[in-house]
C-alpha cells in the first residue's frame, strides 16, 4: 500500500505501543487497513516490527522498499543491465575463490601438469543500515497522504544515501558494516583525459564487460556528454558501449568499473523503529554536536532499517581510476 510504511511509523510515534497504534490506524483508515496486520502480529508476539522476516511488514513497506532499492547504486546497475548482483543469503556458506587454476602446453604422451584452485568457505551476515527522520508531534498528527509521500521519500533517500556512500567507498569491512567495493581494488593509472581513462579501465579489465557497469559522478557523466559521447548524461547511460550509472557518492574525476556478476548482495528486507523518549545526537553545521531529548522537545524519531550486505567475490571484478582536474580541463576545452 502506498505510504503504508511511513503511516505505520506515524501511528507508532503518536501512541503508546502497538495497541494504541492499531486504534489510530483503525479510526483513521478503517478496519481493513493493511497496517493493522503488522500491528496485530506485534501485539500477539508473532512478528516484531523491526524484524525483516515479518512478511506483513514487508507487504506494507513494498513501496518504500522499491523506492530505496531503485535509489541504491546496485539497483541502478540492475536496471541498466537488466540483471542484479549475485543474490546471497545471510550467514549461508559461500565458496570464495582465492587462487585460480592454471594451464600449460603439453607434449604427446606426457604428464599433464595440474594445479589446485584455491577456495575457502565464508559466511556473511546482514548488516543494519539505518535512516532517521525526526518530526514534531504536532506535524505528525496533522500530516495527510501528500505529506506522508514526502516523508516516505525523505526517509527512503536517507537510507539509500548511507548505503550508496558505503558501497562506493574504499572503507574496509567491519563487524557492523560492509566494506566499500573499491577497498583493495586495483587502481589504473590516469591518462589525463576522461575518455582515455575509460579506455584504460576497459583495457585492463579482467571481468565480463557484458555484465559490468561504470560508476561515476553525475557531473563527470555530463562532461563526457559535452565531449561528444552522446550516450552519456547526468543520469547515466553507456560509456564506450558499457553500461554506466551515476551517483554523488563518488567524487568528480573518479571512474570505477565493476563486474556485478562477481559481487554478492545480501538483501534481507526492511524493519522499522520509532522513538519518543530517547536522546539523539544532532550535528549542527554552525557549532558542535548537541544532545537533544525527544520527549522534552516534543519530537518523534522514525527510523527505517535495511538489513543488507555485499561482498566482492573476485578482486579482479573491480577497477578504478581518479584523474584529478580532468573534468575541469574537459569543460574548459569545450568552452563551458
Amino acid at each position: 500500500m502506498a505510504n503504508g510504511f511511513i503511516r505505520l511509523a506515524r501511528a507508532l510515534a503518536l501512541t503508546d505501543g502497538e495497541s494504541g497504534a492499531a486504534d489510530f490506524i483503525r479510526s483513521g483508515y478503517g478496519p481493513y487497513a493493511p497496517e493493522l496486520a503488522v500491528l496485530e502480529k506485534a501485539i500477539t508476539g508473532t512478528g516484531d516490527i523491526d524484524n525483516p522476516g515479518n512478511a506483513a511488514l514487508q507487504g506494507v513497506a513494498v513501496d518504500f522498499m522499491g523506492l530505496v532499492r531503485r535509489r541504491a547504486v546496485f539497483g541502478l546497475i540492475r536496471d541498466a543491465l537488466g540483471g542484479a548482483l549475485r543474490s546471497m543469503r545471510a550467514n549461508a556458506p559461500v565458496l570464495v575463490q582465492t587462487s585460480g587454476a592454471t594451464g600449460a602446453f603439453v607434449g604427446e604422451a606426457l604428464v599433464i601438469p595440474i594445479s589446485d584452485a584455491g577456495f575457502k568457505a565464508e559466511r556473511y551476515p546482514a548488516h543494519k543500515a539505518a535512516g532517521m527522520l525526526v518530526v514534531t508531534e504536532e506535524l505528525a498528527r496533522v500530516l495527510g497522504d501528500d505529506a506522508d509521500a514526502k516523508l516516505n521519500r525523505d526517509l527512503g533517500d536517507a537510507v539509500a544515501e548511507v548505503v550508496n556512500d558505503k558501497f562506493c567507498s574504499f572503507d574496509a569491512p567491519t563487524s557492523v558494516a560492509p566494506g566499500g567495493i573499491f577497498y583493495g581494488a586495483t587502481e589504473v593509472t590516469a591518462t589525463g583525459n576522461l575518455a582515455g581513462d575509460a579506455a584504460a579501465l576497459i583495457g585492463a579489465f579482467q571481468g565480463d564487460l557484458a555484465r559490468s557497469a561504470f560508476i561515476l559522478n553525475p557531473q563527470t557523466a555530463a562532461t563526457l556528454n559535452a565531449l561528444g559521447l552522446d550516450q552519456m548524461g547526468a543520469a547515466g547511460g553507456y560509456l564506450m558501449g558499457v553500461a554506466a550509472v551515476t551517483t554523488t557518492s563518488v567524487p568528480v574525476d573518479f571512474l570505477g568499473l565493476v563486474d556485478v556478476s562477481r559481487v554478492g548482495l545480501i538483501d534481507e528486507g526492511f524493519g522499522l523503529e520509532v522513538a519518543r523518549h530517547a536522546s539523539i545526537s544532532v550535528a549542527n553545521a554552525q557549532g558542535p554536536t548537541s544532545l537533544i531529548n525527544l520527549w522534552a522537545n516534543n519530537l518523534r524519531a522514525l527510523r527505517a532499517l535495511w538489513f543488507v550486505n555485499w561482498v566482492v567475490l573476485d578482486p579482479a571484478a573491480v577497477l578504478w581510476t581518479q584523474d584529478s582536474g580532468a573534468v575541469g580541463a574537459a569543460l574548459k576545452a569545450v568552452g563551458a
